[in-house]
């Protein structure tokens, strides 16, 4: 048992030897548990909800001890997104645009392209308000304002979404790398050619002028190459150029591209980049920039990436000056300088008119950087304060013994303790019992803390109502403390009533269900024990109906009185209801004469009577869909003979008067009536009926086929077998039960057949034996209905046509596919009586072919077949004996 539930039983023991009437203030403080001890924080674990005295384990183990600032806030320091002196600049990676940061650096580390592009006209930055963001248009406006701030920004990494945008290209997707960089030049070209300058017209001449030489292979796909490369830091292109013997024919590698992956699809790039200015190699990872140690270019933790490539190849030894690598995708290259070169070649100024931009940007990110750093400092204060605040009343909260305390709901106080913003004012309404006061069951789900550390919290935060030691329900414990008890006693007083009746009465389930709402405080239709259902006369008065009331002495109604307390008493010469006997005799009346009956699902009967029966468990009717019995043409389906016959079991009558208290208080979708014509003719009186909405006889042909194949390809359906005699009497007495055999559906468990209806408390009976659902009080939206099993006959009623199972009858559940032989051996187990001694018949047709199924021999649900039995073998273990070790038997 779990220590809650353990706690909780602890706290009602005492109910075994208190009476309600004898409880005193120590009971009541046993039931909300107020002297249990307290947990300590080193012995508990976890806090005890079950006992309102632990204070342990509620959150505050984050605010005992020293607490780290950083605890009190989740703002990341804004000066790590400040740029670390003598680096450079960072791209953010916009989804999959690893490969455009790659290149964008590349070409931000080539100077005399970076020159060439703050040398372009740019009159709308030069004309630019500071009051206003910049908004780039054209790719060399975009590339410009790109590169000054890579240059000049305090950010550490910024967002090229705006020239990424500018170019079209799909976040979400990754490009092949030197497809982009070939298709980008392109249009750098194109853009800058329509500058003013001749050297700015040919600067990506002079920068990539060259050829593209491919090689390709018809594999229809992508593929990665992973095997090694070897290149050179120095190119010497001398051999390869004639002629050219005055040019500088000796490069030197300045960027290499790494692509990781193993695939051609996906995978990363990134940049390793040479400084023009100092030499230094540094690797470009998008956000992160990471400066290389030594001046040599390292690609070693680049290979890594490689390493679920299957076929592995060992690292070549690379010669002097020479790099191997199996990732390398991209080899950038530059003509080599001279040693002693002007030092103004390798510095680039922005631009008077791109600075101004970028100071802008700059001034926004300081501001930014302060903001947070402000909005850090008060959540830390805050922290602190609150850090004080939880130690100052954390000590004062535990209730110590015999002094005042209040009850605080835990969740409150986990939510204050996690420092939640939607910790908000003490509410205690939902802890309230019907009384007022604290509800017994609520104490697991609150805690007792001083009056001290109360006042305190209820002044910092308010809220209410406060529930201090005066807040006890007394009444709740003795409500609590009867029911208990009477659920102790139930199955002794159960047996004592039955002996005393000399007749068993089915009040227990009723009662233990009383009890449990009683406990609950849930409402409950007055336990009333002489029926519940719709005919219990909500108007006070004693029931019309026989069936649904018993005489008893005055010690059995003692004792059943305590169950139902709120049950009105009837004494031996109380008079029945006069109203209810007016309202059956209207119900006759309205039998006779009527010549229209109206239609309803009878899901909305069960439905609406679950709801009368048990108000507080089920949900109110609110409509009543009739569209659910028409077909797809809006038409009905079955004619008044049909449901004479009992076709359609899941519809039910009203009479009008019925059907008018029904289309008063429920939404009614569509109506459906059945109307009946008399009329004269030469051969006689005759009675025509019609429907409204009109019979669809297209659907009704196809329902009475669909009909007829259920019958024929039906699957556990119930058959009743009827053992004769020569004369063809119905057997007196049914043979000995034998539990051998588990086909058997059911078994004869009444003496006499009852009537329907009968012991039912929801249909009454009427003098002909007529089974009709009962008339209530028309202010419960109650109806009367008539299920279509007991079909309402215009101008009276007719009895059942449905079967009913006599004694000597056994029903058997058979499917369409078996065949005759298997229904004999279910008989046999049912009545002992072998395969051979059987004969068998339907409807006078005698059945012998035992190799046909059952479908073939126009056997269907609900069928009676006759049994003849010759001589019956009195030894029936014998006779399963003989009949398993010979195929003969049952042929």
């Amino acid at each position: 048992m779990a220590p809650r539930l353990q706690l909780e039983k602890a706290a009602w023991r005492w109910v075994e030897t208190v009476k309600p009437e004898e409880i005193r203030l120590e009971h009541i403080e046993l039931a909300y548990r107020v002297n249990l001890p307290a947990c300590k924080r080193a012995t508990c674990r976890r806090n005890c909800k079950g006992n309102p005295n632990c204070l342990v384990g509620i959150g505050e183990q984050a605010w005992l001890g020293d607490i780290d600032e950083n605890a009190f806030h989740n703002i990341d320091d804004p000066n790590s997104e400040r740029r670390d002196k003598n680096t450079f600049v960072g791209l953010t990676n916009l989804g999959a645009t690893c490969y455009v940061n790659t290149f964008l650096q590349v070409w931000f580390h080539n100077l005399e392209l970076r020159r060439s592009l703050y040398q372009c006209h740019n009159s709308r930055a030069q004309e630019h308000n500071i009051e206003s963001d910049y908004e780039p248009q054209s790719i060399c406006e975009h590339l410009q304002y790109l590169f000054a701030l890579l240059q000049n920004s305090n950010r550490k990494y910024i967002d090229p979404s705006g020239l990424v945008k500018a170019l079209g290209l799909d976040t979400g997707q990754q490009q092949d790398a030197q497809e982009f960089s070939k298709l980008f030049l392109s249009l750098l070209e194109d853009t800058l050619s329509k500058q003013k300058s001749p050297n700015l017209q040919n600067v990506i001449q002079r920068q990539f002028c060259g050829q593209f030489s491919y090689v390709t292979v018809q594999t229809g796909h992508k593929k990665k190459l992973n095997t090694f490369i070897s290149f050179p830091e120095q190119l010497d292109m001398g051999p390869f150029l004639e002629g050219k013997e005055d040019q500088k024919c000796v490069y030197e590698l300045s960027a290499v591209l790494i692509h990781r992956g193993i695939s051609a699809y996906s995978g990363h790039y990134i940049a390793h980049v040479k400084d023009a200015r100092t030499g230094d190699w540094y690797k470009f990872n998008d956000e992160e920039i990471e400066k290389m140690e030594g001046k040599k270019l390292q690609l070693g933790t680049e290979e890594d990436i490689a390493e679920t490539v299957k076929s592995q190849a060992r690292k070549p030894k690379c010669s002097k000056g020479y790099h191997c690598s199996r990732n390398a995708y991209m080899l950038v290259y530059k003509v080599q300088e001279e040693e002693n070169a002007d030092p103004s070649v390798t510095n680039v100024e922005v631009p008077a008119f791109l600075q101004r931009l970028v100071d802008q940007d700059n001034h926004k990110f300081e501001e930014w950087c302060c903001e947070m750093a402000d909005m850090r400092k008060q959540s830390v204060d805050k922290g602190k304060a609150k850090h004080e605040e939880v130690k100052e009343l954390y000590e004062l909260l535990p209730a110590k013994d015999g002094d005042p305390y209040e009850f605080i709901p835990l969740d409150w106080l986990k939510k204050w303790l996690e420092d939640s913003p939607s910790t908000t004012e003490i509410d205690n309404s939902l802890f309230l019992c019907s009384h007022g006061k604290l509800h017994p069951d609520k104490v697991a789900d609150s805690k007792r803390v001083s009056l001290q550390a109360a006042q305190l919290l209820y002044d910092r935060y308010s809220g209410g109502p406060r529930l201090d030691g005066s807040s006890l329900c007394r009444e709740c414990v003795s409500q609590r403390c009867r029911v208990l008890r009477l659920k102790n006693q139930l199955n002794e007083d159960f047996k004592e009533i039955t002996n005393l009746v000399k007749r068993t009465l089915s009040w227990r389930q009723l009662a233990l269900e009383q009890l449990e709402e009683d406990e609950h405080e849930t409402k409950h239709n007055n336990g009333q024990i002489n029926g519940q259902g719709p005919h219990n006369n909500s108007k006070g008065g004693l029931s019309i109906l026989e069936t649904e009331r018993k005489l008893v002495s005055s010690e059995v109604w003692t004792k059943l009185r305590e169950y139902f307390p709120k049950a009105p008493e009837f004494t031996q010469n109380k008079e029945s209801c006069q109203q209810c006997l007016t309202l059956e005799q209207e119900e006759k009346d309205n039998e006779a004469d009527t010549d229209v009956l109206y239609i309803v699902p009878l899901y909305f009967v069960d439905e609406w009577r679950k709801f009368i029966r048990r108000p507080t468990k089920s949900s109110p009717v609110s409509n009543v869909g009739n569209t659910l019995l028409l077909c797809p043409h809006g038409g009905f389906m079955f004619t008044y003979d049909s449901l004479i016959n009992g076709d359609a079991q899941h519809v039910a009558l009203l009479w009008p008067s019925e059907w008018e208290v029904i289309s008063r208080l429920f939404i009614v979708d569509q109506p459906i009536s059945i109307h009946c014509f008399k009329q004269t003719t030469l051969s006689g009186p005759t009675t025509p009926y019609t429907t409204q909405p009109d019979l669809c006889w297209e659907c009704r042909e196809s329902f009475l086929f669909q009909q007829q194949r259920d019958l024929r390809e039906y699957t556990q359906a119930t058959i009743y077998i009827r053992k004769v005699l020569e004369d063809q009497r119905m057997i007196k007495e049914a043979a000995p039960e034998l539990n051998a055999s588990s086909s058997e559906a059911e078994e004869e468990k009444e003496e006499h057949p009852k009537m329907d209806g009968e012991g039912d408390q929801d249909f009454s009976q009427s003098q002909d034996g007529a089974k009709r659902i009962k008339l209530g009080d028309s202010s419960m939206a109650s109806a009367a209905v008539l299920p279509v099993t007991n079909m309402t006959k215009l101008g009276g009623i007719r009895r059942s046509t449905r079967h009913r199972k006599l004694r000597g009858e056994k029903a058997l559940i058979v499917s369409a596919n078996q065949t005759l032989k298997e229904l004999k051996i279910q008989i046999m187990h049912a009545f002992s009586v072998a395969p051979f001694d059987q004969n068998l018949s339907i409807d006078g047709k005698n059945l012998t072919d035992d190799s046909a199924t059952l479908g073939s021999l126009g056997v269907i649900p609900e069928s009676i077949i006759c049994l003849k039995a010759d001589e019956p073998i009195a030894d029936y273990d014998a006779m399963d004996d003989v009949y398993q070790g010979t195929g003969l038997l049952g042929h």
